[in-house]
């Protein structure tokens, strides 16, 4: 963000400007609106897709930091056998009419809290609340604009399902025993 003399100086400058090239130096060192504003480049994965599909399955380390950028494209990821190497990822996107699908471990915890949509949405089925389940937490930030973010678990047979609810029941009777 500007403050009022450093944008004073500036317009001052591009004003003044009679080449490109002395307007360019006015614009610069400004961040672009449309990209991330982080740049270090330390465990850090940049998936790009304009008009085309990226995708991650399978056996994939996921470093603590993604940056998605779709333009008309489509991002599918599939943490479900991935490494984590970190207990919390961020994810940062800048999609542009595309779709980002995740496919998550139902023990991970996704917070969508800061992300901005305009003209698009986020569609979250299962939701797991912060740190239920002892599981890498991905923190989503960024921009969606006319797009679509699609957080989806895999689905617990009904032999798991049973067994989890068995196991949810054990526990919310042992938390009884110990309340006065």
């Amino acid at each position: 963000m500007l403050d009022l003399d450093e944008f004073g100086q500036r317009t001052d400058i591009a004003l003044a400007a009679r080449t490109r090239t002395e307007l360019n130096r006015v614009l610069l060192d400004l961040p672009i609106a449309d990209q991330p504003l982080r740049t270090d480049t330390d465990d850090v994965l940049v998936l790009r897709s304009t008009l085309s599909e990226v995708s991650r399955r399978g056996n994939w380390r996921v470093p603590s930091r993604l940056l998605i950028i779709s333009r008309l494209g489509s991002t599918k990821l599939d943490f479900t056998e991935a490494e984590f190497s970190s207990a919390e990822v961020t994810v940062e996107l800048a999609v542009t009419g595309g779709s980002v699908d995740l496919l998550v471990p139902p023990t991970t915890t996704v917070l969508t809290t800061a992300v901005t949509t305009i003209g698009g949405q986020i569609v979250e089925r299962r939701q797991r609340p912060v740190g239920a389940l002892g599981g890498p937490v991905l923190v989503l930030a960024g921009k969606v604009r006319a797009g679509e973010v699609r957080i989806r678990r895999p689905r617990l047979g009904p032999a798991l399902v049973r067994l989890s609810i068995a196991i949810g029941l054990r526990a919310a009777e042992q938390v009884a025993r110990r309340l006065p």
